[in-house]
């Protein structure tokens, strides 16, 4: 006679329990690598968001200057852009502003400042370009300050266009935007 046995042997049970090892190891070892996945691109993503904001600051700022395009200038360092705004119905008439992104101790990770003042006509020179510094502003806003350290850089302005670059780092390399921005208020 053929006796049955009830259950299952210990080798089976070993067998069992090898198999779930191996599937559960593995599933692990893939949700760690897609989690690893998520939060890289989520960094990169932020990364993007920053640039973005520096983009949209800036151009929210710049699509605002006026029609004279003499009172249009980028500094001898590429940091900042000049420009004058026509306020039609305003006192004063007109404003000289100055955009630019600063990095100091009190912005170590770096900031884009608006500077503002009064109209003067000798804010900007005809024979050189023009020296913030050498201006007395009125009024100073931060327009954007970055989670990560960025680079700003007005490149270029001619033809009634602004080109400028936002740099930050994103682990070993350097993600760069390269913008530009027609002015279409210039006469």
């Amino acid at each position: 006679m053929n006796k049955r046995r009830k259950g299952y042997s210990l080798i089976e049970l070993i067998t069992t329990m090898a198999i779930i090892s191996v599937v559960l190891v593995i599933t692990l070892l893939m949700f760690n690598n897609m989690m690893k996945t998520v939060n890289r691109t989520l960094a990169k993503i932020e990364t993007i968001q920053e640039l973005l904001k520096l983009d949209d600051a800036i151009r929210n700022e710049v699509i605002k200057a006026g029609m004279d395009s003499e009172a249009v200038k980028i500094t001898d360092d590429h940091k900042g852009f000049m420009f004058k705004v026509d306020i039609p119905a305003g006192s004063p008439t007109s404003i000289t502003k100055y955009l630019t992104y600063v990095k100091n101790e009190k912005y170590p990770k770096g900031a884009l400042l608006l500077k503002e003042k009064v109209f003067e006509e000798n804010d900007f020179p005809k024979i050189s370009p023009p020296d913030p510094n050498a201006l007395s502003w009125e009024k100073e806003n931060v327009l954007a300050k970055p989670e990560i350290e960025a680079t700003v850089s007005f490149n270029d302005y001619s033809s009634g266009i602004l080109t400028y670059s936002i740099s930050v780092q994103y682990r070993d390399a350097t993600l760069t935007l390269n913008s530009r921005i027609p002015i279409v208020n210039l006469k």
